[in-house]
């Protein structure tokens, strides 16, 4: 500010006293800009941390517009990875000064994380990371020249806060997020998470197709096996058939005991919904032959396969709910899958013109099924074309 102000008193013809006195003024204008711009900084990382984003890319984004505030200062971030402190991330901001030494940097991010609170030394100032009142990193920050004044200290440390509010919420969102997808379909755990008001009951009629499995036999295994063993095989039948629906786009509906339903078309929209679960269904059977060749009496899926118009959404309670499909479609479905052996699968006439030119089927005629009394149409399905 010096030659600024007094090339302006020279200019007006000031004298030495009101020269101190404008230099000083510019002086206490400047920091009171630069203090508005740095509380602007912490709101700005304020709102970030309530946005849904990748650790690592939240951080960097919070950095970014710290260190614009804080340009005079270098300012890095570690994590701790594995037991370890690490900045393999690259977390860095601001003007890049030389490095302290190894030992400097294990005295000082060690003493920060052991005592949980800043450790400063000469232009140097280290502040911890927590995440749910655990040690999960540190803030550097390194000053070229000077040292650290009380409203810096206490700037920075209110950004080391943010920093840790935003790493807390973007690691939550990871835990909620992993969480929703083990109990529900993922395209179904995406769209709440992007908008948690379509978990509101309801729903709308769409035209999708169903898929049930049952694995015959698996009665009269289970009074043979342990209630361990039965749900470890149950698990390796479901690993498989699991991962090949959800291959197809399908969503998993629910298990029920040794039966699961997946649907197509909900909620996520394909064209090619029939097509997709006739892939489904015979990737299901051939995957499973391994494990139902281990022994004679192995289970296997009996399908059933149908298409057509269903209540698709979450029905239940305001305490509970489920993301499911009703309605006369989803019941035959089910019939079909009654009426079908081990290692079969059967497809309704509605699914069949569907999917009639990619699929080798045997025709079964008109079957009766339960719960109808009109018989129905069905075919084998045998394999794609």
């Amino acid at each position: 500010m010096a030659p600024v102000s007094a090339t302006v008193a020279q200019q007006f013809g000031l004298s030495d006293g009101q020269a101190r006195v404008l230099e000083q003024a510019a002086e206490a204008l400047a920091h009171e800009r630069e203090q508005i711009e740095r509380l602007g900084a912490l709101v700005a990382v304020g709102q970030e941390s309530s946005i849904i984003q990748e650790e690592q890319r939240l951080l960097q984004q919070a950095l970014s517009l710290s260190s614009a505030a804080f340009r005079y200062d270098q300012l890095r971030i570690g994590l701790i990875q594995e037991g370890r402190l690490d900045f393999s991330a690259d977390l860095r901001g601001g003007p890049q000064l030389a490095p302290l030494s190894s030992q400097q940097q294990q005295r000082l991010f060690g003493q920060a994380l052991r005592e949980r609170g800043p450790v400063e030394i000469d232009n140097t100032l280290i502040l911890p990371l927590t995440v749910k009142g655990k040690p999960a990193g540190v803030l550097e920050i390194r000053r070229e020249r000077g040292s650290f004044a009380d409203h810096d200290r206490w700037l920075l440390r209110s950004l080391a806060s943010q920093l840790s509010v935003a790493l807390e919420n973007a690691r939550l969102y990871r835990q909620i997020d992993l969480l929703f997808r083990q109990y529900m379909p993922s395209s179904v755990a995406t769209a709440l998470l992007a908008d948690p008001n379509q978990a509101a009951l309801g729903g709308a009629v769409r035209e999708i197709s169903v898929m049930f499995g049952d694995l015959r036999g698996f009665t009269s295994l289970s009074e043979r096996l342990s209630p361990p063993e039965l749900v470890a095989l149950l698990n390796r039948y479901y690993g498989v058939a699991t991962q090949l629906v959800l291959a197809e786009g399908g969503t998993i509906d629910k298990f029920m005991g040794d039966a699961m339903m997946a649907l197509f078309n909900a909620p996520v929209t394909q064209e090619d919904h029939a097509l997709r679960a006739c892939r489904a269904a015979l990737a299901m059977q051939m995957a499973i032959g391994p494990i139902a060749a281990e022994a004679p009496d192995m289970p296997r899926f009996g399908i059933g396969i149908t298409s057509g118009s269903a209540l698709v959404g979450n029905i239940g309670a305001e305490q509970i709910r489920n993301f499911t499909a009703i309605g006369d479609t989803v019941n035959l479905a089910s019939r079909l899958q009654s009426r079908a052996e081990g290692g079969q699968i059967l497809i309704s006439g509605p699914t069949y013109a569907l999917v009639r030119n990619h699929v080798e089927v045997r025709p079964l005629g008109q079957i009766q099924v339960k719960g109808k009394e009109a018989a129905v149409e069905a075919f084998i399905l045998l394999a794609m074309r």
